[in-house]
């Protein structure tokens, strides 16, 4: 079975070592490589099967941004982790959409381990099949036709509607895991670890929503999809209707929360082609790559694996919810 090959890049000898020495006692079970420049790097990956790449954003030369970017042209496949010391914005906006995490530095070591762990432990990156892939997972996260433009032009308004802006992402399940993605790690400052969307875009602000809308960092719209565009609205139907059904019964916020998330990002690249069902087609595997709570990776993989496209909206906020108590329960069990 081929282990699974890393790529550490910093420029800083001390910090490189100190990577080196962290994860000395995993070489049984990962390939690794530590390099000092984006542009050994680059290099590299040309020369070996690469896997993962974990890269510090600042750098003389070429910075960590510039190499994500390059790797997302040349070698989408590959998941890439950001790592920085410090929040400047300008970097991070740069790298959303190219990075599949961001990690604050001075990164505690448990934590570093414990993600790239979780990530190929789970099926996450499943080795060789993702890293041929000739499109990237953030192809597959196209939003609804007209979505992002009417989420422009409500961001755009003198006196912006938060409500209004917080309805538009959450009824497009690929807009609601980037903001998602974006609000779970770094980018912008400290990963809150929700599954709750009107927290993750509060998190973010309304003025870095605008920016990113404008550089293009929350995505593209799909084609004029009927289909893509029913199942969509299907999915927000069943989120609603789960969170509905929680709060009827008195279910925690959190519980509610986690249901909503998992009826809604069940749907996620409904009617986008990539090229075949691979791992990174599955919202439990993107959620897993993003950093998205564990047990909401576990409840889309779960809910995924029973086939929530042939459910219409009522059956999916049920199944959304029975599992979402399930893996909540099984969660704190673990604890």
């Amino acid at each position: 079975m081929t282990k699974p090959s890393i790529v550490f890049v910093d420029d800083e000898p001390n910090l490189l070592s100190g990577l080196r020495r962290l994860t000395r006692g995993h070489a049984d079970k990962w390939d690794m490589a530590f390099l000092a420049s984006a542009e050994e790097a680059l290099k590299f990956l040309a020369q070996a099967p690469v896997h993962l790449l974990i890269s510090d954003m600042r750098m003389p030369g070429m910075d960590g941004a510039e190499l994500m970017e390059k790797i997302s042209e040349t070698s989408p496949g590959i998941v890439c982790f950001a790592l920085s010391g410090e929040t400047d914005a300008q970097r991070a906006i740069r790298v959303v959409g190219k990075s599949h995490r961001f990690l604050a530095k001075p990164i505690d070591p448990d934590t570093l381990l414990n993600s790239i762990d979780t990530l190929f432990a789970s099926g996450g990156v499943s080795l060789e099949e993702n890293r041929k892939r000739n499109t990237s997972v953030f192809d597959i996260l196209k939003s609804a036709p007209g979505r992002l433009h009417a989420l422009e032009t409500l961001l755009a308004r003198p006196e912006p509607d938060g409500i209004a802006i917080n309805a538009q992402i959450m009824a497009d399940p690929s807009l609601s895991t980037r903001v998602l993605q974006i609000a779970n790690s770094a980018y912008f400052g400290k990963p809150l670890a929700t599954c709750n969307l009107p927290r993750a875009i509060s998190s973010i602000g309304l003025a870095r929503l605008t920016q990113l809308l404008a550089r293009g960092r929350l995505g593209t719209e799909q084609a004029q999809a009927e289909g893509a565009a029913d199942a969509y609205r299907l999915h927000a139907m069943a989120a609603v209707m789960a969170r509905e059904q929680a709060e009827a019964t008195n279910k925690s916020a959190e519980l509610q929360d986690l249901a909503y998330a998992i009826a809604l990002l069940c749907g996620i690249g409904a009617g986008v082609d990539d090229g075949g069902q691979t791992c990174l087609s599955r919202p439990g595997c993107i959620a897993t790559v993003f950093g998205l709570p564990q047990v909401l990776a576990h409840g889309l993989s779960r809910y995924d694996g029973g086939g929530c496209t042939n459910m219409d909206e009522v059956e999916m906020a049920a199944s959304a919810l029975a599992i979402a108590a399930e893996v909540l329960v099984e969660a704190k069990v673990a604890a």
